[in-house]
């Protein structure tokens, strides 16, 4: 195929746009400016409350907690699976279920 390029990026800190540069077999040479960024790490700041029992809700606070994506699919506790009751980027509810998650 050569209309697309697939490729993993390794990690990195920097967070403004760079350039891409390709190199192909032939030694041509293909590139556009400021074309990538890399998103930081998202984190979690606090979790309270810090314990309680099943089917306690749990707020998660932090920064880009969906990790750049739209949503959150999964939070464990341990390996019991919670219910998430709302999400925002930077706070989730979730209610702290009963049941090992099945692997």
């Amino acid at each position: 195929n050569d209309t697309v390029v697939v490729v993993v990026a390794a990690q990195s800190v920097a967070t403004a746009p760079g350039d891409v540069v390709m190199t192909a077999n032939t030694g041509a040479v293909i590139a556009t400016s400021a074309a990538f960024a890399y998103n930081t790490k998202g984190s979690v700041t606090a979790v309270t409350p810090a314990s309680g029992r099943l089917g306690a809700y749990v707020t998660i606070a932090g920064s880009s907690l969906f990790g750049y994506g739209s949503g959150v699919e999964t939070v464990l506790f341990g390996a019991y699976a919670a219910t998430v009751v709302t999400a925002l980027d930077s706070e989730i509810v979730v209610r702290v279920g009963g049941n090992p998650k099945s692997t």
